[in-house]
């Protein structure tokens, strides 16, 4: 992994902070530990990396992350 500007993406991954967020995989890394996550939830990371220091709106979020699937708010 190369030392990219932190919280700025790129194709295959991108630093938030001093974690290494690699969406291709699901995993996030700082140092040697790793720490998987849901597809949902990394969709949810990256879209809101991309856009930092933006608010978004639940139905926002339901648009974009959840698009054409039914959940309810405990999702």
């Amino acid at each position: 992994m190369t030392d990219n500007a932190n919280n700025k993406t790129n194709d295959t991954g991108f630093y938030l902070s001093d974690w290494y967020i690699d969406p291709q995989s699901c995993l996030i890394f700082q140092g040697e530990e790793s720490i998987h996550l849901e597809p949902k939830a990394m969709d949810l990371l990256v879209f809101m990396a991309q856009q930092p220091e933006q608010v978004h709106s639940r139905d926002e979020l339901l648009e974009n992350i959840w698009s054409g699937v039914i959940v309810s708010d405990e999702a």
